[in-house]
């Protein structure tokens, strides 16, 4: 049992020991501190408490969650594994209608190449027949068609040598025209430069003519008479008939025919005399 101090004991007391102990303000500053410690401990008990509240709710509801997405999972799992196990089938599907088409396609190409190798082995077997039977006709025959063949080629060649003379005539004739016309224009121009009125003592002229590339170019012809009236007999031209043998170009060693040979050297002189 504690002992009991009156007050005036307690008084006698503090003033024995006034010297030795700390001021009364020193004890309430040591005992309101005390209680403030405590009242700070208390709220933090308090407040750790609170928090170790608040973190078990969130504990057990972040568990509630978790256990109820788990739930969902096992509930969607057999969807996925159903959906990707539909998936695999339809392009599985896909694959077999894909490769069913190409064996379709084979198998029709197969019977195809069967069809053509029967109708091959069928004109095999006539053509080794009919070769058998009459091995001489086919003989025959194969000349007849190497000799048309040969003949089809002289008659290509012929006809390219008609159409080369053909061209070359109507040149020629062309060309001759054409000096026909020079030598009227010279024949007038003499006629009228030997007039009385229009004498002249130039010996040549120059005419304006035109050569085969297109220049325009001046023809020196000396003044005098007329070497041709302008009018010659020509025989008319020949159509070229199927079965006719067409004159030759050249005779033998002696060249040029004579009418070819005449023709060509008239023709290259008119040339070099347009060119100088």
């Amino acid at each position: 049992m504690s002992t009991q101090y009156t007050v005036d004991e307690l008084k006698s007391l503090g003033q024995l020991c006034s010297d030795r102990l700390p001021p009364a303000s020193a004890f309430q500053a040591m005992f309101l501190y005390e209680m403030q410690r405590q009242t700070e401990v208390e709220k933090l008990f308090q407040a750790q408490v609170f928090g170790l509240a608040r973190a078990d709710a969130t504990a057990n509801s972040t568990s509630a969650r978790v256990q109820k997405l788990e739930a969902e999972m096992r509930k969607l799992r057999p969807q996925v594994d159903a959906s990707d196990v539909q998936e695999r089938l339809t392009t599985s599907k896909v694959h077999f209608t894909a490769q069913q088409a190409k064996i379709d396609a084979c198998n029709t190409q197969l019977e195809l190449q069967d069809q053509r190798i029967a109708a091959l082995v069928t004109s095999f077997e006539a053509l080794k027949a009919v070769q058998t039977v009459d091995a001489h006709a086919i003989t025959a025959q194969e000349a007849l068609t190497a000799d048309m063949t040969t003949v089809q080629g002289d008659v290509e060649a012929l006809y390219d040598e008609r159409d080369a003379l053909i061209n070359m005539l109507n040149e020629s004739n062309s060309r001759i025209q054409k000096l026909e016309d020079l030598v009227r224009q010279l024949t007038l121009q003499i006629s009228l430069s030997t007039s009385p009125s229009n004498a002249s003592p130039a010996m040549t002229q120059r005419l304006p003519v035109q050569n085969t590339n297109g220049q325009a170019i001046e023809l020196a012809v000396p003044r005098g008479t007329g070497l041709s009236n302008g009018k010659e007999n020509r025989l008319p031209a020949r159509a070229f008939t199927p079965g006719e043998q067409v004159p030759p170009l050249f005779n033998g060693a002696s060249g040029l025919k004579a009418g070819y040979r005449d023709t060509v050297l008239f023709s290259s002189c008119c040339v070099a005399r347009k060119a100088k």
